[in-house]
């Protein structure tokens, strides 16, 4: 089932998934979330291991040091089997 389109296409039931994700963060850490996870763009779930894009470096280094842990215990409800999050530019 597909609610939502990415650039024109379906999203897939991972990439709605991490709609989720990013709406549960949204509720419990709003301004957190509109200036640091919304800019990040999911990528791929394979392994154990979700991959997301972030649009610099900074911001990268910046969840990965700061925020990784609110991110990944968030990004643990929807994926209960993710052990690695990876933040790439």
């Amino acid at each position: 089932k597909v609610t939502e389109e990415k650039e024109g296409r379906a999203l897939s039931p991972k990439e709605e998934v991490w709609r989720n994700v990013q709406r549960h963060l949204r509720d419990v850490e709003p301004e957190l979330c509109r200036n640091w996870f919304d800019k990040l763009v999911f990528t791929r779930h394979e392994n154990n291991q979700i991959t997301l894009t972030a649009p610099s470096s900074f911001i990268a280094e910046y969840i990965q040091t700061h925020l990784h842990k609110k991110l990944f215990d968030s990004t643990k409800l929807s994926f209960p089997n993710v052990e690695v999050i990876r933040i790439s530019e």
